[in-house]
C-alpha cells in the first residue's frame, strides 16, 4: 500500500486545500473577501455560484465561493484543530479513492500499507509521521475532519483525507 500511497500522492495535479473559515454561501457584490493565498479583494460581480474579485493592483480572478473567506478571519478556526481527531479518514485525489488512514490516538495511525506513530503540531496544523508506512509524506490538519496529504512542502494538497464517522 506504501507504494500506492506515495503513487497517489505523486502522480496528482495540485488542488486547494479546504479550509474551515471557508464561506458558506455564494458572495454578493461589494463582498471584502480573501483567497488561499490571504489576497485580498472586493466582489465586482458574481454568477451563480462564482464570484470575481478585484484586488488593488486592478487584477481580478474568478473563485467558487468556497474558495473564499471573510477578509479579516483565520483560514482556519484554531479550536477545530487542538488536536486530530480519532477515525477513518478516507482520502481522494480529486475523485479517485486511494487508501484510508485510521487515527487510533493522539500519537498512533493505521492503514496506508503499515501503521505507525505520528507526531502532530496544532501551532502549524503540522502532521509528521515518525515510523510506518506514511513516513516522509507532509500532512496537515486543515480542518476538523480533513487531512491534506502532499509528497512535498505545501500550502496546497493534492490528496485529501475525509473524517468518516
Amino acid at each position: 500500500m506504501r507504494v500506492l500511497a506515495y503513487a497517489v500522492l505523486a502522480g496528482a495535479v495540485s488542488i486547494g486545500a479546504v479550509e474551515a473559515q471557508e464561506l458558506k454561501e455564494p458572495c454578493k457584490v461589494g463582498q471584502r473577501l480573501t483567497d488561499r493565498q490571504n489576497r485580498t479583494g472586493v466582489v465586482v460581480q458574481t454568477k451563480s455560484t462564482e464570484c470575481q474579485l478585484e484586488f488593488a493592483d486592478g487584477t481580478k480572478h474568478w473563485y467558487i465561493f468556497w474558495m473564499l473567506r471573510p477578509a479579516g478571519a483565520p483560514q482556519v478556526d484554531t479550536k477545530a484543530v487542538v488536536s486530530v481527531k480519532p477515525g477513518r479518514y478516507v482520502c481522494y485525489t480529486g475523485t479517485t479513492y486511494g487508501f484510508d488512514i485510521h487515527i487510533r490516538s493522539a500519537t498512533q495511525y493505521s492503514g496506508a500499507g503499515s501503521g505507525g506513530q505520528y507526531q502532530y503540531d496544532a501551532a502549524s496544523q503540522a502532521i509528521t509521521f515518525t515510523t510506518g508506512s506514511m513516513v516522509g509524506t507532509y500532512a496537515k490538519y486543515m480542518s476538523e475532519g480533513k487531512i491534506g496529504l502532499s509528497s512535498r512542502p505545501t500550502g496546497a494538497f493534492n490528496t485529501v483525507c475525509n473524517f468518516k464517522p
